[in-house]
């Protein structure tokens, strides 16, 4: 375990030409005020066991964290959720006001596909993993550029790119910050209590948490700034790019489909920003063991390889754990992997010099490997995070039978209604899976 999570710790940190230490890898996010591991367990590295904080544990710090009054250095949190917010009532507008048949099916691609493999494309593949290389000149640059802001952007790059290191050096241990055994919403705030880089880095250590991002197209702060507003990232510079994106996209989609086209997009990129938040705790099981023979083939992680995110997204997450370098995750014949193809587009057109394709290694082990061992026989009901579905769907039910009274089509009205019903629907399914779920765990302690 600790030999092969070496090796991965070394693949990640040498595409920055620098190795970085373990010490400075459980350091480099602020903890938060609930900490990493028990009392009991803190300070034993791998050893440690996560402490799992209350729902408002994690909400108080949320807020806390999210203030922007009480400390400015919580502007990129506060930044974050308040783009979400926005969205979400853009994404309002849209389904109360302006849905169609066709702008549904737009919204859909857009929501899952056009964001999720744009996505994986740059800030996953790229700004963490360097998996491929843009070609030097202006076109290599105009390609980095086109890329990053090929769609609605909402991620900063350090929100991901730190945290995410760290969660491939330590996964599924304290400090990982989105561990599954955390719960559904510790790793749905997690952008918030968990990604945020510590504030009390000496010079050394920022300079090195700094280099992670020193191939992304943005100014990073120095010392001083990063004192200041306790960020790699300066206000001054992420905001405003952030609103020219942003108005951007807004009037090309504008000036395509009018008014109810730009709000559908806008819609769909907050729609997928606040289910995005949902992806790391199912992507490593909820907590339990769910490997599957024959589709997951790395038992060190508890990723595992989930179809849906895979075909639409390319995230195919069993995969990407056992080689994070490669800008391939779909390797086997029914993996549809998006992101690789447009990897492939931008090589053939001399925009990406070179990218990494670890299919022939991950055969090679395939073949090699011996049968999966799963820690339990039992497959395991999706408990945890049920609900904060149940919860979600009660407020968009609520919001889509408050929109009937201003509907003013009668299919507008129609289709809230609908809406609201489907809602309820998902709210009843839930109960009944949450409380088969305790009569499950009711009767075999006993």
């Amino acid at each position: 375990m600790e030999v092969v999570l070496g090796a991965v710790l070394i693949s990640i940190y040498t595409m920055a030409g620098k190795h970085m230490s373990m010490g400075l890898i459980r350091t480099m996010l602020a903890e938060p005020s609930y900490g990493w591991a028990t009392k009991e367990t803190k300070g034993k590295g791998a050893d440690a066991k996560i402490y799992v904080p209350t729902w408002p544990e994690i909400i108080s710090e949320w807020c806390k964290n999210i203030n922007v009054f009480a400390d400015r250095k919580n502007w990129l949190a506060a930044y974050d959720w308040s783009a979400t917010f926005a969205l979400q009532f853009i994404n309002f507008m849209f389904w109360s006001w302006y849905i169609s048949p066709k702008l549904l099916c737009a919204w859909f691609l857009y929501a899952m596909v056009v964001m999720g493999s744009s996505n994986t494309l740059w800030i996953h593949r790229y700004a963490t993993h360097r998996a491929y290389q843009f070609s030097d000149g202006v076109f290599g640059s105009f390609a980095k550029l086109l890329v990053q802001n090929l769609t609605v952007y909402l991620v900063p790059e350090e929100v991901y790119v730190p945290s995410h290191h760290v969660h491939h050096a330590i996964p599924d241990q304290p400090g990982d910050p989105y561990h599954p055994d955390g719960g559904a919403l510790y790793c749905f705030l997690a952008d918030a209590n968990h990604q945020q880089i510590n504030r009390n880095l000496n010079e050394h250590d920022y300079q090195q948490v700094s280099d992670m991002l020193d191939h992304v197209p943005m100014y990073r702060n120095t010392y001083e700034q990063y004192c200041y507003w306790g960020t790699i990232s300066h206000p001054a510079d992420l905001l405003p790019r952030i609103a020219a994106n942003w108005i951007g996209h807004y009037f090309f989609w504008y000036m395509i489909g009018g008014h109810p086209l730009a709000c559908c997009i806008l819609g769909a990129a907050g729609f997928w920003f606040l289910g995005i938040r949902t992806f790391n705790f199912d992507s490593h099981g909820q907590g339990e063991d769910r490997h599957q023979e024959g589709v997951d083939f790395y038992p060190v992680s508890s990723s595992i390889n989930q179809f849906f995110p895979g075909t639409v997204a390319g995230e195919w997450h069993n995969n990407h754990h056992m080689f994070p370098r490669s800008a391939r995750s779909g390797f086997l014949w029914w993996q549809m992997d998006i992101p690789f193809a447009a990897v492939r587009v931008l090589n053939v057109f001399g925009l990406v010099s070179s990218f990494n394709d670890d299919k022939p290694k991950f055969m090679k082990r395939v073949k090699d490997s011996q049968p999966l061992v799963k820690k339990s026989d039992e497959t395991p009901l999706p408990f945890d995070s049920r609900p904060m579905t149940s919860i979600g769907s009660i407020l968009w039910g609520a919001a889509f039978l408050f929109s009937c009274c201003f509907a003013e089509h009668s299919f507008h009205k129609d289709a809230n209604l609908w809406l609201a019903l489907i809602c309820l629907v998902l709210v009843v399914v839930d109960t009944g899976i949450i409380a088969r779920a305790i009569e499950k765990r009711n009767s075999k302690q006993q």
